[in-house]
């Protein structure tokens, strides 16, 4: 335990107990209680990652939570990958370009935060950390995921908002226990048909990419209760989807549509459609069966007369319509 940089004392000093602290720097053997507490040490502000990775393994194998945040650290060394008992890392706000192949050791994690970084790809060993259940990688510099990515069946909340990504692997299909996915601000042109298995889902953003269609399996997502497609492509939505029927929001501003599928009627939760800057020309008749609908937002489409009609029947029903 003397091996602790007396730089890095103040910030143990701030997470552990009395007890420990009046032993760093002793020569005294830790007993079991102390070990104990040292698993829960949550290191933070750590201005030297090299002053960190220099304490003795023993004590490294034990950390658990460690916060990085705005350390403007542009890399991390191989020998990261000693910290084997991490479940909790922050590494937000820095500068880091890559991870060391060793990230892959780190497999106990749960969560891992790298919002913000300069992130241009993830080493293939990423695909080892199968405990994963939340990771923040927005704000990056991707432009591709590997198929490794899809080993990591835990994750139940995945921000991958604001990278270059211009596709996404077959084996993104296999993250099935995901809830929250936001993948905004990226240069997507279409999704794979294995997208459809992803059957937990309840959030998911797509806004600000490229499609331009959805894969019929997009119906599959049966959860979901938000859904973001504003600011694509998109000139048309399958039949398919009808089935999502858990459906509340709906965002689909600023795309091309010219029709919207007759399923649109079963999306019974429905409070609130934003369609606004489409194509539309005709609002069809099954729009009336969304019967929880409180707003639509039409404006800035060419609807003929026969729409008109039915947003009257809509107003009538005190839906706020905004044309």
């Amino acid at each position: 335990m003397d091996s602790i940089p007396s730089s890095l004392r103040y910030y143990f000093s701030r997470s552990l107990s009395a007890d420990l602290k009046s032993i760093i720097g002793s020569d005294n053997e830790p007993d079991n209680e102390i070990w104990r507490l040292l698993s829960l040490i949550s290191i933070s502000k750590v201005k030297d990652i090299y002053d960190l990775l220099s304490l003795d393994l023993i004590v490294l194998a034990r950390v658990q939570s460690l916060h990085l945040d705005s350390n403007r650290l542009t890399l991390l060394p191989e020998s990261f990958g000693n910290l084997v008992k991490l479940r909790i890392l922050y590494l937000v706000n820095n500068r880091l370009t890559l991870l060391p192949e060793s990230f892959g050791n780190l497999i106990h994690l749960q969560k891992l935060d790298l919002y913000g970084n300069m992130l241009e790809s993830l080493p293939e060993s990423f695909g080892n950390l199968i405990h994963l259940q939340r990771l923040d990688l927005s704000y990056n510099r991707l432009t591709s995921i590997s198929e490794s990515f899809g080993n990591l069946i835990r994750l139940q909340t995945l921000y991958l908002s604001n990278n270059r990504l211009t596709l996404l692997p077959d084996s993104f299909g296999n993250l099935t226990q995901l809830q929250v996915l936001y993948l905004d601000d990226n240069q997507l042109e279409s999704l794979p048909k294995s997208f459809g298995n992803l059957i937990q889902l309840q959030k998911l953003s797509l806004d600000g990419n490229r499609l331009t269609l959805l894969p019929e399996s997009f119906g599959n997502l049966i959860h979901l209760q938000r859904l973001d497609l504003t600011n694509n492509l998109l000139e048309s939505l399958p039949e398919s989807f009808g089935n999502l029927t858990q459906l509340q929001v709906l965002f689909l501003s600023n795309n091309r549509l010219t029709l919207l599928p007759k399923s649109i009627g079963n999306l019974v939760q429905l409070r609130e459609l934003y369609l606004d800057g489409n194509r539309l020309t005709l609002l069809l008749e099954s729009i009336s069966k969304l019967t929880q609908l409180q707003i639509l937002n039409l404006e800035e489409n060419p609807l003929n007369n026969q729409s008109k009609e039915i947003i009257k029947i809509l107003k009538n029903r005190n839906v706020d319509v905004y044309v």
